[in-house]
């Protein structure tokens, strides 16, 4: 019998151990898990600082490509080649196009990939859970239940759904799914 007593003692002592192990491993895990809002302003931020370089790397280009066309003008003019004004019109013509379309290019892309921003925090919006059809439960003060054994026979609760809000009072409680 001492013999049981000392093994059960030694069995709820490493139970204990594993069971404060996992909770610190657990609380561990949380602390580096960020929210997937954090994640999108960070992705968001950083994309309006690459729009900002985009627009000032653009605007920069825009106003050297100004110059140098109206160098080559200038130089035109003081030459008066006509093949020569008609070859750089040609060309200024092709790159103003070149540039369009890489303008239009890149302005699909962000807004192909605001859109996909927007169908993710869709995803995970509690609202967008909610018209799928499930209910967001809070007892008396607000919490939300996440348990049948949260709440008692006689509470009163609070159950949100995606077209307004139902006062419940519980009338039983069991754990059958």
């Amino acid at each position: 019998l001492h013999r049981v007593k000392n093994l059960s003692t030694r069995l709820n002592t490493y139970i204990s151990y594993q069971i404060n192990h996992a909770q610190l491993t657990l609380q561990s895990l949380a602390k580096r898990v960020k929210h997937p809002s954090y994640q999108l302003a960070q992705h968001a931020q950083r994309l309006d600082q690459l729009d900002s370089d985009m627009q000032r790397a653009l605007n920069y280009r825009l106003e050297r490509s100004r110059e140098q066309l109206q160098q080559l003008q200038q130089r035109l003019f003081l030459a008066a080649p006509d093949k020569l004004l008609e070859q750089r019109q040609k060309q200024t013509r092709l790159l103003q196009d070149r540039m369009i379309r890489s303008i239009r290019s890149q302005l699909d892309s962000r807004q192909q990939h605001w859109r996909r921003v927007v169908e993710t925090l869709n995803v995970v919006s509690p609202l967008a859970t909610l018209k799928r059809g499930y209910a967001i439960v809070e007892d008396g003060s607000g919490n939300i239940v996440r348990s049948h054994q949260a709440v008692a026979v006689g509470d009163t609760i609070n159950t949100r759904l995606g077209d307004g809000s139902l006062d419940c009072t519980v009338i039983s409680t069991n754990t059958d799914h």
